[in-house]
């Protein structure tokens, strides 16, 4: 007795793939990962701020504790909310998406073109695109990179600027 086997069909590419355009983070459709995200990240904060640091011993390690973590947290919420926010498309594509109304990219068909950009030129987006650019299926996005690439300098201003803060403030420090 052989079992049937259930075949699943997959939709095509052209099928999965929006029609509009995300112009950042906060565009829909929302992506379930980013609901997750921002659910982690709310839930962490209310268990560190309001049972971790409670349950510390009554001293100034309690307020040093909370201090610490909060700029910490805060520095991580302003450049999570900026990566979000920023727009990591390649310029070429801003630039005629606000020359003409029209924010819904051209479909791809894999049979005349093997890749969405070859020699510099996104067959969706119908741009002469920079030599990194990519097309993003998911939002169906030209852009450069990514978009950490956009809050990168301030990410790392960040690191470096804690670094001396700490090695300032300890006693053996070679700032001193």
């Amino acid at each position: 007795m052989g079992a049937i086997r259930n075949k699943k069909v997959h939709p095509t590419v052209e099928q999965r793939r929006n029609n509009k355009v995300r112009i950042n983070g906060w565009s829909p459709p929302i992506h379930p990962l980013q609901i997750t995200a921002w659910f982690f990240y709310f839930f962490f904060a209310v268990l560190y701020f309001g049972v971790m640091v409670p349950m510390l011993p009554t001293s100034m390690y309690r307020w040093l504790a909370a201090a610490v973590n909060g700029v910490t947290y805060f520095f991580h919420f302003v450049i999570h909310l900026t990566s979000v926010t920023v727009n990591p498309a390649d310029i070429n594509l801003i630039q005629k998406y606000k020359s003409r109304k029209k924010l819904s990219p051209n479909p791809f068909d894999s049979t005349k073109h093997a890749h969405v950009i070859e020699n510099q030129f996104c067959y969706i987006c119908e741009v002469t695109v920079h030599p990194k650019s990519k097309h993003c299926s998911v939002c169906n996005k030209l852009f450069i990179g990514c978009v950490i690439t956009a809050v990168i300098g301030s990410f790392f201003i960040t690191i470096v600027s804690i670094i001396l803060i700490v090695a300032f403030f300890k006693k053996d420090s070679w700032l001193y």
